[in-house]
């Protein structure tokens, strides 16, 4: 490997930044949304839901454009000619700004013109049918300042800066919950909420400015043609990978808010926004590898190979975890979050997502392979047949089962995208599943199969045990999952490593003790 590291510096400590702060996030959005949901009530939460979900869709497009000018930026940066490195990223940077201000001014315009549109065809109660449409058309404004951010934080993050990119993106998102569960105490209207939003983006878009500014070198503003072709030539793919991702990962929503009233939506959103918000477990992952498996590139494919395969069963056992308590104590979570009614309507959508998120999980680390090796394509392709086809069985199983109809059709989506993305995975790397070569490993499925006949159990026994037994339950097979992890999943090497960690933990506390 040319005596060069195989991780990149910092890719560890950005991977902790980065996961640290999805944590905090998910704290804070658990300990907020109960209150939102007392303070508004379960419709006007459902339609909150809907606009946030219509400005993500909308927000795509800064995405891709960001991702461009990051990838040009780093080239700029890697090459490393003082002479002219400073003009060329001022420019790209100033011509990414105006792109973005010009694509978000327009979509704003766009999103505030048909905002009664929207309002219809949501199935929205006559009650609060005039908030919902004002809320809608404000919602333009949040869509721009949210471009700017993005874009802002794109510059930092091409620095390679993550700690002020946390520093500020944390705040940034928990902020959204924040403010609407203390406005909410003196208005229930969606229309104010989404108005003190816009004001929390304005103000965070001058910090972002001021914060970003100090990373564009300080030459005379140009805005280039060929720099603006550049970057929307290189994030032509990227935002259609995440145009794509976005529609099939809210679709469900979407369906649900077009065929059912808000509600259902209200009740269908605590589970998948625990799902949604876990994928910062697989997303963190993507984080680590991506520069890894670029660096590698096609050139090694046995090394490429071997970390695929491994990664792929520690991003597995990971997601299996989590599952795994979700689908065993899925009624708990709810109750002690949101309380019985949320608990009764939300147990068993949140154990069929709690599948999903395991199947969904594991996709992450094909798309991180595919991604970094330019093969972006392929996941286009996927994504564009799979479309229409999700979307019509969504339809389907929404009409005909509810909201438990929805997340079963995601269910076989996470099953069908596994199978392809393994085969297109498996081309390009040129791995082949040999049972003979393979047989010393098949020791690794051994806790994946304790882990179904647990679920199982779990599933038969619900509701017939005291709810302190039934915990005791869930605990000790948790513990005895993780041991089953620790013999057969994990290289001796990797145990060794725990156990020495595990030792000077132990040592340090009884050092303490001592004093």
């Amino acid at each position: 490997m040319n005596g060069k590291k195989l991780i990149p510096p910092h890719t560890e400590k950005n991977f902790i930044i980065n996961i640290s702060g999805q944590v905090i996030t998910l704290l804070v959005i658990l300990f907020t949304i109960p209150e939102i949901i007392k303070q508004i009530g379960v419709e006007r939460f459902g339609i909150l839901t809907i606009i946030f979900v219509v400005l993500e869709y909308l927000g795509i497009a800064s995405i891709g454009i960001t991702r461009g000018m990051i990838k040009s930026i780093s080239e700029k940066l890697g090459h490393k000619v003082a002479e002219k490195i400073g003009q060329e990223i001022a420019e790209i940077t100033w011509t990414s700004l105006f792109i973005v201000l010009c694509t978000s001014v327009l979509l704003g315009v766009i999103l505030a013109s048909v905002s009664s549109f929207l309002t219809k065809i949501f199935n929205i109660p006559p009650s609060i049918y005039a908030e919902s449409q004002k809320a809608f058309f404000i919602s333009s404004l949040v869509l721009i300042t949210n471009s700017l951010i993005v874009v802002l934080s794109g510059v930092i993050e091409s620095h390679q800066r993550f700690d002020i990119v946390n520093f500020l993106g944390v705040p940034n998102t928990v902020l959204n919950f924040i403010v609407i569960a203390i406005v909410s105490h003196f208005s229930k209207n969606i229309d104010h909420l989404i108005t003190f939003i816009a004001i929390k983006n304005f103000v965070m878009l001058c910090i972002y400015f001021i914060s970003a500014v100090k990373f564009i070198p300080k030459t005379k503003i140009r805005i280039n043609t060929k720099n603006a072709k550049e970057i929307l030539t290189q994030s032509g793919w990227i935002t259609s990978v995440f145009i794509l991702s976005v529609i099939l990962s809210r679709i469900d929503r979407i369906v649900l808010g077009i065929t059912m009233s808000p509600e259902f939506i209200g009740y269908y959103t605590p589970p998948s926004e625990i799902i949604l918000r876990l994928q910062f477990v697989p997303v963190s992952i993507y984080i680590t590898l991506f520069p890894v498996f670029s660096y590698i590139g096609l050139e090694n494919k046995e090394k490429l190979k071997e970390i695929f395969v491994k990664y792929s069963v520690y991003l597995a056992t990971l997601s299996m975890l989590i599952s795994y308590i979700l689908f065993c104590a899925g009624y708990e979570v709810l109750y002690f979050w949101l309380g019985k009614d949320f608990a009764d309507e939300g147990k068993n959508i949140l154990k069929i997502l709690s599948l999903f998120f395991f199947l969904n999980s594991q996709t992450y680390i094909y798309l991180t392979l595919l991604q970094s090796l330019g093969k972006a394509d392929n996941i286009v392709k996927l994504y564009i047949v799979e479309t229409p086809f999700l979307t019509l069985f969504v339809w389907i199983m929404a009409r005909e089962f509810g909201s438990e109809g929805v997340a079963i059709s995601l269910v076989v989506r996470g099953i069908f995208e596994n199978l392809i993305l393994f085969f297109i995975s498996s081309k390009v790397t040129g791995y082949k599943i040999s049972f003979k070569a393979e047989k010393t490993k098949m020791k690794k499925l051994i806790p994946f199969v304790f882990a179904l006949l647990f679920c199982s159990l779990a599933q038969i026994v619900e509701g017939k045990l005291d709810y302190k037994i039934k915990m005791l339950e869930v605990f000790a097979g948790f513990i005895t999952l993780v041991i089953f992890l620790f013999i057969f999943v994990l290289e001796d090497n990797e145990k060794k490593r725990i156990i020495k960690e595990v030792r000077k933990l132990m040592g340090k506390n009884k050092v303490k003790q001592g004093r």
